[in-house]
């Protein structure tokens, strides 16, 4: 059971520290609606990539990396 449960909470651990630093420095920055506006195109990405893993059979294409692609776009 612990085998189970240790990479959630590895990486639970591990977000909870990037978004204490990353968080801070966006509102300070006064960067929250370019952060809210990539937060909210990575879901396209997501779906985008989904699609045409799904129609055009891209199976290289998962759908970290849509997100990846239009976060950096």
């Amino acid at each position: 059971m612990t085998e189970l449960l240790l990479y959630p909470i590895l990486a639970s651990v591990l977000v909870a520290i990037v978004c204490g630093v990353m968080g801070p420095l966006t509102l300070l920055r006064h960067n929250t609606y370019a952060a809210g506006a990539i937060s909210h195109a990575c879901f396209a990405g997501l779906g985008a990539a989904r699609y045409c893993t799904v129609v055009f059979g891209l199976g290289w294409l998962s759908p970290m990396a849509g997100a990846l692609l239009v976060a950096i776009g």
